[in-house]
């Protein structure tokens, strides 16, 4: 009989652990109806106007609703007297790449809702109105 060996061991369980995840979702429909809506808030702690759109983005999380809440710290506020301890380059990347793609400007508070429409993410009425129209968009 053959003993196992640690090496064998180290490559044989990843795999094994791989296999058993793939299967789990084998019998899962991928369903774009049942997923959330992305909704990202690109904010700083500088910005006077963002604690309203901070606000929401929690009630929206707290509210149970079919969405997946992201608040993203940009760097661009840096520049003043406060310095955003959450900002991060990549956030204000990700940000200019929306601006390019959506064909705007940015600015803080700014929601996009589904990586397809950016809005102010204060103006509850907008954010709300657009996670209906991606909820609908998903459904259809």
């Amino acid at each position: 009989m053959r003993s196992i060996t640690r090496s064998t061991l180290r490559r044989t369980i990843p795999l094994a652990l791989l296999a058993a995840l793939i299967g789990s979702f084998a019998g899962t429909r991928a369903d774009a109806a049942g997923r959330p809506v992305v909704v990202e808030l690109f904010t700083s702690q500088s910005c006077s106007s963002c604690p309203p759109a901070e606000a929401l983005l929690g009630q929206l999380a707290g509210e149970g609703r079919e969405v997946l809440p992201l608040a993203f710290h940009v760097t661009y506020w840096d520049h003043l007297d406060w310095r955003d301890t959450y900002a991060l380059p990549a956030a204000t990347a990700r940000q200019a790449a929306y601006a390019k793609k959506l064909g705007g400007g940015s600015y803080t508070p700014e929601a996009v809702i589904d990586g397809r429409v950016g809005l102010v993410g204060s103006d509850a009425g907008a954010v709300r109105g657009a996670i209906a129209t991606a909820h609908g968009a998903a459904s259809a």
